[in-house]
């Protein structure tokens, strides 16, 4: 797969149109998940997109926006423009390669910025299309698939089966009781999260297994290409029929 361990010269003979990045965090996932699942989701996503479209992987962005876990040790957080001046770097190292379309996998909930930061880059950059896959387009579609629980699903069943199945070798014991807090998503702008569930976890973690992590994150991947690809046909179709008024 064309990606950031291959050589120059096998990137330069690809002459692929497209890149893929993830995004995840480092943040706090209850007692019993290491700090980096966030990422752990996101380069599943970003390789997986990657190999299906034939495109230049980047490495997996580790650091997010994770203000609301700093009440947890081991927590880190970037500012929103920190990011956002990574990403436009990021945009204009590929342009210079003649590389035309950034694709950027979240793998955090929390990484608002994306969306107002792609837009702010399309509009910029009249050459350069970039298009972000959050958690709303893999994530919680599929999600609404496999249960009805309405929960923030914080370090809870699904997170907990996607490290199970990806890196079961992380994952502590025991795994604690279920606490799914009778709050809203809008909490989490206002309060620390440890002051809403103190152990770190939101949800049900005790029904959690390797065999639905595996199912979240293939289905997932199959709403992230189907997506993406929907998009790029969108893009192509408006920009024919506009070069068609032209002539």
């Amino acid at each position: 797969m064309l990606s950031f361990e291959s050589t120059w010269k096998e990137i330069e003979d690809a002459k692929s149109e497209g890149a893929v990045i993830g995004i995840g965090a480092i943040e706090q996932h209850g007692i019993h998940l290491p700090l980096n699942v966030d990422c752990m989701s996101a380069d599943y996503l970003a390789r997986g997109i990657a190999k299906e479209f034939g495109w230049y992987l980047l490495p997996t962005m580790p650091y997010g926006c994770s203000s609301e876990h700093m009440g947890f040790p081991g927590t880190m957080t970037m500012r929103s423009a920190t990011l956002i001046a990574f990403f436009n770097d990021i945009a204009d190292s590929l342009r210079y390669h003649g590389i035309s379309k950034l694709v950027i996998v979240s793998g955090h909930g929390g990484n608002w910025f994306l969306k107002m930061m792609s837009r702010e880059m399309n509009f910029q950059r009249k050459d350069m299309k970039v298009i972000v896959i959050n958690t709303d387009r893999w994530f919680y579609p599929v999600l609404q698939q496999l249960t009805k629980d309405a929960s923030l699903h914080h370090a809870g069943e699904h997170e907990t089966a996607i490290a199970e199945f990806l890196h079961p070798e992380l994952v502590k014991s025991p795994i604690p009781d279920d606490d799914n807090p009778d709050y809203g998503f809008d909490m989490l702008d206002l309060v620390q999260s440890r002051r809403l569930a103190a152990g770190g976890h939101w949800g049900f973690p005790s029904k959690s297994t390797p065999e639905k992590g595996r199912i979240l994150l293939e289905r997932g991947l199959e709403s992230a290409v189907e997506y993406l690809r929907s998009r790029l046909q969108l893009i192509d179709k408006l920009h024919m029929d506009n070069d068609s008024k032209n002539d």
